[in-house]
């Protein structure tokens, strides 16, 4: 029963994070995520610019086939400025693959952040679970 609806509501997630990483390759999209970011960059009203998604495809300044990226865009944007304010442009390490990691990069730069590392996300995750089978298998 509820473990099945579980285990489908994550099929389902997946499978929207792939689409939307899809549609966030698209030109439009990409830009759309960029002027989200920039919202949720400089706009300190996080409550409002949450909003805005809805105005935004209301008064139709964005197609509804974008409005996810913007969205996407105004909380990468928040989050990015809320670990500004935390730690101020501290170097950054995104590890990943992909147009992902690719605008994160972008959005961190815009932000001021001038020490940006990438690490491969498969290489890493393979590190991290041959670290763990070590210290498991340590006496």
């Amino acid at each position: 029963g509820t473990a099945f609806v579980g285990e489908l509501h994550i099929f389902t997630a997946i499978d929207l994070v792939r689409r939307r990483l899809q549609s966030i390759a698209q030109p439009q999209s990409a830009l759309t995520l960029l002027k989200g970011v920039e919202r949720g960059l400089y706009n300190r009203a996080f409550l409002s610019v949450i909003f805005s998604v809805r105005t935004e495809g209301l008064f139709a300044n964005i197609a509804p086939e974008h409005l996810s990226a913007y969205l996407s865009g105004v909380l990468i944007g928040a989050e990015i400025i809320a670990e500004l304010e935390r730690h101020g442009t501290a170097p950054v390490r995104l590890v990943g693959d992909g147009i992902l990691v690719d605008l994160y990069e972008k959005d961190l730069t815009l932000a001021g952040f001038k020490s940006i590392t990438r690490c491969d996300g498969s290489a890493a995750a393979e590190a991290g679970l041959w670290a763990v089978h070590q210290l498991r298998n340590t006496p």
